[in-house]
């Protein structure tokens, strides 16, 4: 039990070596390419089902891209749902 936890350790560690390296020094490079018309916003992201952080960075319309896609999913999602719920409608 010992060699397999000694084992399995080592790869967790070989592997986290071998992980891509993310500097900050990229986001500052894009942040620096937008424009006064289309900025660049960063944040912090954590994604579901891990505790670790990424920083993103996208333009402000591809935010209001995607806020204004996922907001017409839902709203499809949500007028299925009154068709299935009372087919009369």
């Amino acid at each position: 039990m010992a060699r397999f936890t000694l084992a399995f350790c080592s790869m967790l560690l070989i592997g986290a070596c071998a992980a891509p390296n993310r500097s900050p020094e990229g986001n500052v490079a894009s942040a620096a390419a937008g424009t006064d018309d289309d900025p660049v916003v960063c944040e912090t992201v954590i994604r579901t089902g891990t505790r670790l952080s990424e920083r993103s960075c996208m333009r402000k319309s591809q935010i209001d891209a995607q806020r204004q896609a996922s907001q017409d999913a839902l709203q499809e999602i949500q007028r299925r749902g009154a068709q299935v719920g009372n087919p009369a409608q």
